[in-house]
């Protein structure tokens, strides 16, 4: 019918604004050419969105576009008023640098955080994310082309091409590696505690691609050093130690994700349940029980925490970002809902994901 011609038409369109965007020499092209991918995103969010979550997720998508467009045309200004150049090699040589020092020391710096700040509007980073569980509704899988024709390769795209800038400043440097860090913890901890499996694949992506800009920040993926590396310069090539720390994160996300996905298919009631992961399935549906005296000495603080997942929870849905969903208790079982006179019950199997996620966090930031 006419949406399938139109999100055709329109995935092509999204595809040839990619290959031209990275195929950019000036400042006034990539600007134009980001533009194209989010007007591109904008018509097959249209065409594809039918329920009214998906109508929901259009508004959030929208926002966001514009959002990150902003702080691109700020940075495109700035660099091409300070520098004298609308080319990109030009702003980026040595001399542009020097120039954009001169007229202040520290503009660089602030170039390369509205560069970042741009490209986690892009990518769907913490705290963009909140248009994922709209477009997750999708009837139809435009949300995963949008994301890894679009976004994605533009943003990464972007952190390369202009990574003197990005580079320029420890500000930046920390943003990158902080925000994508957190990101990508916070990607696996929301997708635990989703129920929807498109949902859950949302987030879990959002965690790789946070791992991804966590290495980008390291240094890891540094142009220079590739190259030097691969004509043979070994002494400037990747440390190990940031290599298996990416690794390690990437290796903690995909596990996460595997035993997300198995758990939750275990305890359902498909054909699945029959796996070799049914006994924790009847992990998950037993329950402990602790008699008073352990409930006077636990009672008081699973209370006091679970004030503060309410207040957290209405804060992040209701005041600063209205676009998340997030249910905090969700994340570690039902204690909190089964708090009763005389007993105390939580859930095992989610107690015991909760504390393994907690471990794979640690093993990422660190």
């Amino acid at each position: 019918g006419t949406p399938c011609v139109a999100l055709a038409v329109t995935a092509g369109m999204l595809h040839v604004s990619a290959v031209a965007l990275v195929l950019s020499a000036g400042l006034v092209q990539m600007l134009f050419c980001w533009g194209a991918i989010s007007l591109t995103t904008w018509l097959m969010v249209g065409w594809a969105s039918t329920t009214e979550a998906a109508s929901h997720a259009i508004r959030r998508t929208i926002l966001t576009g514009l959002a990150t467009e902003g702080l691109l045309i700020l940075a495109v200004l700035l660099m091409s008023v300070t520098s004298g150049s609308l080319v990109i090699d030009d702003v980026l040589s040595a001399d542009g640098l020097a120039r954009l020092g001169q007229r202040n020391p520290a503009l660089p710096g602030f170039l390369g955080c509205l560069l970042v700040l741009s490209v986690f509007g892009r990518s769907g980073l913490f705290p963009c994310f909140g248009w994922h569980h709209g477009a997750a509704a999708w009837d139809r899988p435009v949300w995963s082309m949008i994301y890894l024709v679009g976004y994605i390769p533009s943003a990464v795209w972007l952190l390369f091409r202009f990574q003197p800038l990005v580079a320029a400043s420890d500000v930046s440097l920390s943003m990158l590696g902080g925000l994508s860090t957190l990101g990508a913890v916070l990607g696996a901890f929301v997708a635990c505690g989703q129920a929807k499996p498109r949902s859950a694949r949302g987030f879990l992506l959002t965690a790789q691609i946070g791992v991804v800009f966590a290495a980008l920040s390291s240094g890891l993926f540094d142009v220079q050093t590739l190259r030097a590396g691969w004509l043979g310069a070994t002494e400037a090539a990747p440390r190990a130690g940031d290599l298996a720390r990416v690794l390690l994160g990437q290796l903690a996300v995909i596990v996460g994700a595997l035993v997300v996905r198995r758990t939750s298919r275990a305890t359902s009631s498909s054909a699945a349940g029959e796996s070799w992961y049914q006994p924790l399935a009847q992990l998950s549906r037993q329950r402990l029980y602790i008699d008073e005296v352990t409930q006077i000495v636990v009672e008081g603080p699973l209370r006091i925490w679970q004030q503060l997942a309410q207040f957290i929870e209405h804060l992040l849905t209701d005041g600063l970002f209205p676009s998340l969903t997030i249910r905090l208790p969700g994340w570690f079982g039902h204690q909190f809902e089964s708090l009763q006179v005389g007993r105390l019950e939580f859930d095992l199997a989610t107690a015991l994901l909760g504390v393994a996620t907690l471990l794979l966090t640690l093993i990422l930031v660190t």
